[in-house]
């Protein structure tokens, strides 16, 4: 059993930062990390708190470890919602080319030419 968690767990870390990276337009590359960064931990002390008041209770480790699971059937769950990578990659390569144009608000906040958007998303959808 600790075998498979090896495996499964093992290559997530430096995959899941890798295929982030590439989708991160150039010049956005800080605050989309310290994002990323900050949604990783959020609740990462949450699994080894519910794991550890399961031993301290006295229950099995097998059963203690089953709990774990939990939350692995939760986060594939919301892979479901993600959106497909290669268009991530598409987007973020079109910001960097000028082909999507990326403004400054006057209060620093970035956000996407909304006219380009919808032209981009007409061109690919075009009525019929």
């Amino acid at each position: 059993f600790a075998m498979i968690w090896g495996i499964g767990i093992g290559w997530i870390y430096p995959s899941e930062k890798t295929l982030y990276v590439t989708i991160i337009p150039r010049g956005q590359e800080a605050e989309l990390m310290g994002v990323y960064i900050c949604a990783c931990q959020i609740l990462s002390w949450l699994p080894p708190l519910v794991f550890s008041v399961m031993i301290e209770l006295g229950l099995s480790m097998r059963i203690a470890l089953l709990g774990l699971t939990i939350y692995f059937l939760i986060g594939f769950l919301v892979l479901f919602l993600v959106g497909d990578y290669d268009e991530a990659v598409r987007h973020g390569k079109q910001i960097d080319l000028g082909q999507l144009r990326c403004t400054k608000s006057t209060d620093g906040d970035i956000s996407y030419d909304k006219a380009a958007r919808y032209q981009q998303w007409t061109e690919k959808h075009p009525i019929q």
